[in-house]
């Protein structure tokens, strides 16, 4: 069963769209852009960053996850998790960072981006949150919430 991934997202923001044949995709080893083709099989793909701080985080991401990109009142867009990688090379060509800080590097790739409209009081009552509840940050849901909410937001 996929993990349910809660990110902060204000509604109306593009995510990066990655091309598998742009000039930040030389940055990615041969086995990653594979990776990617197979996955999207023609999907267009978008990519999203975090930082080092993260990495405990990040490393509980896997293919086939699905990101709830929150803001605005509720779940405003899903995704589907292809590939995750670290690469400061894509991280700094779309990201730049000055000197001293952190680059955005542990990435997340998705494809099947596509529009949703789950206020967060349905999250909540599927998750067993507290119906006031307003993700700050992101997280990756436990398996048990991923599952009563995926299945209940019909992503399952």
């Amino acid at each position: 069963m996929p993990r349910a991934i809660l990110f902060p997202k204000p509604p109306g923001s593009k995510a990066v769209r990655f091309a598998l044949d742009s000039a930040e995709a030389r940055f990615l080893p041969p086995a990653d852009l594979a990776a990617l083709r197979k996955g999207a099989a023609g999907a267009p793909v978008h990519v999203f960053g975090k930082r080092a701080k993260d990495k405990q985080k990040w490393k509980d991401v896997a293919p086939g996850d699905i990101v709830l990109f929150v803001g605005g009142g509720g779940v405003h867009e899903v995704a589907t998790v292809l590939h995750t990688a670290i690469n400061r090379g894509i991280a700094m060509s779309y990201w730049p960072t000055e000197s001293l800080q952190e680059p955005w590097d542990h990435l997340i790739f998705v494809a099947r981006l596509r529009p949703s409209d789950f206020p967060y009081e349905r999250l909540n009552t599927l998750a067993g949150y507290a119906r006031s509840y307003v993700p700050q940050g992101w997280r990756v849901m436990s398996k048990e919430h991923s599952e009563a909410v995926l299945r209940g937001l019909g992503l399952s």
